[in-house]
């Protein structure tokens, strides 16, 4: 595998034509914290740039957070070019070997990942057939993640209703539980005490309902 040099980039640096990349969008929706670009720029400082920023097509495919703490740190990042390949697949080996998931945050992640699918599929839907099958995008992107369809329908429910819940699901600080939870059970789980009362008072006898009354009522 060739890294490029910057011999190859004549009139611009290293790290000016990677902050000029595109990102492709599945890797750009994993979670990253100031807390960890600043962590990683420690690390590069002390111990150089050990794993190379990957692009594909023009496109980064794998290490935003380290060419972030690059760009903080003002140096020049090591990249290489990556073969033809699943962008989706290199992604998310790269990614999921490296980081530890909650399942609620696989969900989140498979949200966001349907996008990516549905941009596929709709730009080559003989490739995209080949490739994932002829499944719905929310099944194929529960399986890629290692999820459940349930887990990724609620986070996509949270994703539509709430843009904070889910940036919370995304970074781990939330149960996707939780957060499905405050957000619908309200308004989707009505209280059995409250239907049998509705169910009361549009059964109830007129006449029952009168003798009911205080006296001063009637």
């Amino acid at each position: 595998m060739t890294v490029p040099t910057n011999s190859q980039l004549p009139k611009q640096s290293a790290l000016q034509y990677l902050l000029g990349l595109p990102r492709h969008p599945f890797a750009n929706a994993f979670p990253r914290s100031e807390k960890q670009i600043t962590e990683l720029a420690d690390d590069i400082r002390k111990n150089g740039q050990l794993v190379p920023i990957k692009i594909r097509n023009g496109r980064i495919a794998d290490g935003i957070t380290r060419l972030l703490a690059c760009k903080s740190l003002e140096i020049e990042p090591v990249f290489e070019e990556l073969p033809d390949g699943d962008d989706i697949e290199t992604i998310l080996s790269l990614n999921l070997k490296r980081r530890s998931q909650t399942s609620g945050q696989k969900a989140a992640m498979a949200a966001v990942l349907i996008d990516t699918l549905k941009t596929e599929r709709q730009t080559d839907p003989k490739k995209f057939a080949e490739l994932r099958g002829s499944g719905e995008l929310r099944e194929i992107a529960a399986k890629l993640l290692g999820t459940n369809q349930d887990y990724v329908s609620r986070a996509q429910r949270i994703r539509e209703s709430s843009a904070s819940m889910f940036e919370q699901l995304l970074n781990g600080s939330l149960n996707i539980s939780t957060a499905y939870n405050d957000l619908f059970s309200q308004t989707e789980l009505t209280p059995r005490s409250v239907l049998e009362a509705n169910l009361n008072l549009t059964t109830i006898h007129p006449i029952q309902f009168l003798s009911d009354l205080p006296d001063e009522s009637v």
